[in-house]
């Protein structure tokens, strides 16, 4: 499978299990989830194969597209989409 299909498998699935269990916004043209008092992002850096999520401290800084803290870095070739999903979700939620 090349990197793409795998970017795209793991990006829909993430994406998906995002959608079903935080809220979703489009704050400043960027597709944002809200998990309490915060937002999150997905993001993926084809360069390193690996998926990241970004972190606003509030809805203002997401808004504005301010999204000043980044999260581990996730490896497709090292997990599967649910493993990285419950790892997401760990650091997400903690």
């Amino acid at each position: 499978m090349e990197e793409n299909e795998v970017e795209k498998k793991y990006k829909d699935y993430l994406l998906g299990q995002f959608k079903n269990r935080y809220e979703e916004k489009t704050l400043d043209n960027q597709q944002a989830f809200i998990y309490k008092d915060f937002a999150f992002g997905l993001i993926y850096f084809p360069d390193s194969n690996a998926f990241c999520l970004e972190y606003a401290d509030d809805i203002h800084q997401a808004e504005q597209g301010i999204y000043p803290e980044d999260g581990d870095w996730f490896y497709p070739d090292e997990m599967s989409e649910e493993e990285m999903l419950q790892a997401m979700v760990k650091e997400i939620e903690q």
